[in-house]
């Protein structure tokens, strides 16, 4: 009777501690599944991060080199528009000094 009472409540208390173990345990397991997973998706995040900061440094990158580039062109073209501009208003001036010096010498011809 009371001897086999008391042992069923002791195996049954037993198995309760063991089974308090293990959920214990399983809980830490879990705990520490669920941190790993917290630190891989904050590292995958953060590499991403990382790749698209790359992308866009190179697109900035080039963007600036493009615009150099053009800017470089530009000036080019506006630096040979102005000399050619030069040349032609000394070519011009060139050709009314000559029609000056022309009209000169006829008009000290007819008097």
């Amino acid at each position: 009777g009371f001897h086999s009472k008391m042992n069923g409540i002791v195996e049954k208390v037993d198995r309760q501690r063991k089974k308090i173990i293990e959920l214990k345990k399983s809980r830490e397991e879990t705990m520490a599944q669920l941190l790993k997973a917290r630190e891989d998706q904050k590292t995958n995040y953060e590499q991403r991060l990382q790749v698209e900061v790359e992308k866009l440094r190179s697109q900035t990158n080039g963007d600036l080199e493009q615009i150099k580039i053009n800017a470089k062109e530009m000036f080019e073209r506006e630096r040979r528009s102005l000399i050619d501009a030069r040349d032609s208003a000394a070519h011009e001036l060139d050709r009314t000094r000559a029609k000056l010096t022309e009209s000169k010498q006829s008009y000290n011809q007819l008097m």
